[in-house]
């Protein structure tokens, strides 16, 4: 997918958004860049406040969220506190997030 409209983009959030009432969202990887090309996914990584009930299971209803809008959407749903402290690690996804990543909705983490 090379051309990520905003309305798009804008209905993926809500979505998401609805289903987990998460702190923030993050665009991250080829979309964020500018970089995307003809088999680009969109890349998500979603900021809940607590590990209840477990990542997992918050990235399922999120899949759920998103069946039928027809888009390749990747979607990683992790803590607060283990976003933090991820974003410590120099090669972890959390780093690449709070370094390089597109805030969507909520505000910065960390």
């Amino acid at each position: 997918m090379a051309v990520l409209e905003q309305d798009q983009l804008k209905a993926i959030v809500q979505r998401i958004v609805a289903a987990l009432e998460p702190e923030a969202v993050y665009l991250y990887g080829s979309h964020s860049y500018g970089t995307p090309h003809a088999h680009s996914d969109i890349d998500l990584l979603v900021v809940v406040s607590r590990n209840n009930p477990p990542p997992h299971q918050q990235t399922v209803t999120a899949y759920r969220a998103l069946r039928g809008i027809g888009l390749p959407v990747e979607v990683r749903v992790v803590s607060r506190e283990d976003f933090l402290r991820r974003a410590r690690w120099v090669s972890s996804i959390e780093r690449v997030v709070q370094e390089q990543g597109k805030l969507l909705y909520g505000r910065p983490i960390g």
